[in-house]
């Protein structure tokens, strides 16, 4: 049974076989997610259960400084959680597994239905590995926001999937002509996260550019109306005059404490295109050459080809658009839009045009043009972000050669061949110069690049692609030589089709889970222990000064206030609230570190500055001496002190109220000399193994 057949028309059996497979790969991306869970959410927070938790009691986080889950509030989709917990007596802990699932299969519904509409004409396998790329590789994730699409799964119970598959929707429908369900979905994807929303809506009012005159039809606007009025509802809602701080942080802190600490607001000066540029922007590029070469090649152009045309012009102006504003600064909510994120999209709806092409080669191409395609198409599950610059020329080649030999030098050539040419130039400028990089830490020197190891990654990738590349054109070359040809076109494409399927697998358990690798899950679940031992040992509203380099943390599981990290004082904390009074909080608390944030700002070099900042922060945290920790408990309110024993420096004769492998917990009281942490600092020397291992302290504790 031919399962990738290239007619349009496939059998139900081979269909059904498909959406099995898809429905077997979706339960297992939800297990790699939720396996762990727990001490994942223990070590990065930011989690719906701080939010509901705070919510349902406030007076036991009274102490705690803002951490950005205050913000959940302007989706509408993450209320679903306090009312679970009010109405239903449904917990977050139990909730958010089964929201995971929820989001993964919301979207992979959203991801068939796309490819399904933007390329009707090709087997239901194209419309499958479109599905497991978006959920489970580097395909798209060349976002120049640096959000990380697919999202891990602390973000996956989140917002995200919920507004990115509402959009997806609203594409779907607006393509098909049914703008009042496309308005109703696109409405759910603003009210859910309004900037992913807008900018879908940007792509929607493009796509009325070919046919302009639909948009005074009763029916289209009906759907503006269904549109706009929840949209304006919740806006009001948001910005509710009640919910505004009495005094806004100045343009001038914004700027530049966002210019220092934001990873998606400024990618110019970040480096995106210069220093940093090999990281995803020409990767990006490479993508873009795939699209206009596949996308210029459509015969016939139907209808949803021009509006998706229109559409993805739309969303590259949104995103240079973006780029302008982020550097120039005209204004604090225009940066604030990202608009720049656009590209998001781009490479969402363009995958399904770029698999459809490749596919075909695979199906019908030269022998050689199969191992470039399968090249293609597994890249992203091997590098990141994958579309290596050599592959990408190749598939473009015919255009390329047709206007070198005026063959058939017609436009579509020729705007293929000029954008390839300038993206040959770019990549030999920037790796004909020796341009120093941002050290990783402030104690490192710069790092002059490798223009060769750059071209490899850049251009080739790296030798597992090619090795499979090669292997693949071996076997298809051995069978076609010693089998009839139409068997080698069969096993091209099931052996593509294995392939894909199998490194997605691969993927998921390879990157970004580190709560699958026993270091990193040890580390996740010895501070989970200090969160649970906290929960169950003190009062509510004790507070607790966690390891300051330690993301949004300790509030998950411990259910008590945070004096806060250096994200949330930096940036987190009131960045989304403008509260001037939380910002000027944050940096308080850093000038108690012996840090002033402000001089890392006037330096002037974010990247530099920022891995700066991160270490003077934990330098000074870790630095302190008992009598400094008291005179800072004394005059904050501060019960607890939360350590890492690998950087501790200095014995702390502190009551130990607590302690495991990693982390130990001082009472913020006044201990004994020859205290108890001193000795355990000795006895992990001794015996750097589990802390069961090693022989019983004799120590003073205090739960209370």
């Amino acid at each position: 049974m031919d399962l990738s057949s290239g007619s349009p028309v496939t059998t139900g059996a081979a269909s059904r076989i498909i959406m099995a497979a898809l429905g077997l790969f979706v339960v297992l991306t939800w297990w790699a997610n939720v396996h762990n869970l727990d001490i994942e959410f223990a070590w990065h927070g930011y989690t719906p259960q701080t939010y509901v938790h705070k919510l349902a009691e406030p007076e036991a986080f009274a102490k705690d400084f803002p951490s950005g889950v205050e913000e959940f509030g302007n989706s509408a989709f993450m209320r679903v959680y306090p009312l679970a917990y009010s109405a239903l007596g449904i917990s977050p802990e139990t909730l958010t597994p089964l929201i995971i699932g929820f989001e993964i299969a919301i979207m992979a519904l959203a991801a068939c239905a796309l490819c399904r509409v933007l390329r009707p004409e090709s087997p239901p396998i194209v419309a499958f590995l479109f599905t497991i790329m978006v959920l489970a590789s580097s395909a798209c994730d060349m976002g120049l926001a640096r959000y990380s699409w697919p999202m891990l799964a602390h973000g996956l119970c989140l917002y995200y999937y919920v507004t990115g598959a509402l959009r997806l929707f609203a594409i779907v429908m607006v393509l098909k002509g049914r703008p009042v369900a496309a308005a109703a979905l696109l409405a759910g994807s603003f009210v859910t996260y309004p900037p992913q929303g807008m900018i879908a809506g940007i792509f929607i009012l493009a796509t009325f550019a070919v046919t302009p005159r639909l948009a005074l039809k009763r029916r289209y606007i009906a759907g503006a109306v269904v549109f706009i009025v929840p949209a304006l509802l919740w806006l009001l809602v948001i910005f509710a005059p009640g919910g505004l701080p009495a005094e806004k942080v100045s343009d001038e802190t914004w700027f530049g404490l966002t210019r220092l600490g934001s990873y998606h607001l400024y990618p110019v000066e970040a480096g995106l295109f210069t220093t940093w540029y090999r990281q995803r922007f020409v990767q990006f590029l490479s993508f873009l050459l795939l699209l206009l070469y596949y996308g210029t090649r459509m015969k016939p152009r139907s209808e949803i080809d021009r509006k998706v045309s229109c559409g993805l012009a739309a969303l590259m102006a949104t995103c240079i658009a973006g780029v302008i504003i982020s550097a120039v600064k005209p204004s604090r909510t225009l940066v604030m839009l990202s608009l720049h994120r656009a590209n998001d999209l781009v490479c969402l709806v363009g995958l399904a045009w770029i698999l459809a092409g490749l596919w075909r080669e695979i199906e019908t191409g030269p022998l050689w043009r199969k191992a470039v395609a399968l090249a293609v198409l597994v890249s992203p599950f091997l590098l990141k972000p994958g579309y290596p610059l050599v592959f990408s020329l190749l598939i473009a080649a015919p255009a390329l050669y047709a206007c070198f030999t005026r063959k058939d030098a017609g436009a579509r050539n020729w705007a293929v061949t000029a954008f390839a040419m300038g993206l040959v130039a770019f990549v030999i400028a920037w790796n004909a110069s020796e341009i120093p990089m941002p050290p990783s830490s402030a104690a490192e020197p710069p790092i002059t690049f490798n223009a060769m190891r750059n071209l490899q990654t850049v251009c080739v990738g790296n030798r597992l692609l090619l090795v499979i590349a090669g292997s693949y054109f071996a076997v298809i070359l051995a069978v076609w030589m010693f089998c009839r040809k139409r068997l080698s076109a069969q096993l091209a494409k099931v052996l593509a089709g294995a392939a894909c399927a199998c490194l997605a697998l691969v993927w998921t358990y390879e990157n970004g889970f580190d709560r699958f690798k026993p270091d990193a899950a040890g580390l996740r679940r010895d501070y989970m222990e200090a969160q649970l031992w906290a929960r169950d040992n003190t009062p509510k509203g004790t507070l607790f000064m966690t390891d300051p380099t330690i993301g949004y943390s300790w509030r998950a599981w411990s259910q008590r206030p945070s004096f806060g990290t250096l994200r949330e004082w930096q940036l987190a904390g009131w960045v989304y609230s403008l509260d001037a009074k939380t910002c000027e909080e944050g940096k308080r608390r850093m000038q108690e570190l012996s840090v002033d944030i402000d001089e890392f700002v006037r330096n002037g070099d974010t990247t530099n500055e920022s891995a700066k900042l991160y270490n003077a922060i934990r330098e000074g945290y870790y630095s302190m001496t008992d009598a400094q920790r008291l005179e800072m408990a004394g005059h904050n309110g501060i019960d607890y002190f939360v350590l890492r024993r690998e950087h501790v420096k200095t014995p702390s004769y502190l009551r130990v109220a607590f302690e495991n492998k990693r982390f130990v917990v001082l009472k913020a009281a006044e201990g004994r000399p020859g205290g108890t942490f001193k000795q355990s600092l000795d006895v992990d020397r001794a015996c750097p193994r589990q802390a069961s291992a090693c022989p019983p302290m004799a120590r003073p504790t205090e739960a209370h």
